[in-house]
């Protein structure tokens, strides 16, 4: 079992060692590179009117509950919606 293990081992480090070995850098290089003609074409700016409409309700992903702990009424609002307050 140990020589068939050994064998198989072997012969799978010979076949890697073989592929490793492929073509050198100086064969590749010797291809020319050819070049062809593309079709181009210019560039111009066009506007697009593009929207896109659907139907469907907002939720918010948190909701927060704003309660006082003393009951009262509200006289007056000194911050504006946005604004950071401490």
């Amino acid at each position: 079992m140990k020589r068939r293990l050994f064998s198989i081992s072997l012969l799978l480090m010979a076949t890697v060692a073989g592929a490793c070995g492929g073509r050198s850098v100086d064969q590749t290089a010797e291809r020319p590179v050819v070049v062809t003609e593309v079709p181009t074409d210019v560039v111009r700016p066009v506007s697009i009117a593009w929207t896109f409409e659907a139907p469907g309700v907002v939720r918010a992903r948190t909701s927060t509950v704003i309660s006082s702990k003393v009951p009262g009424i509200v006289v007056g609002l000194r911050v504006r919606e946005g604004e950071r307050v401490r």
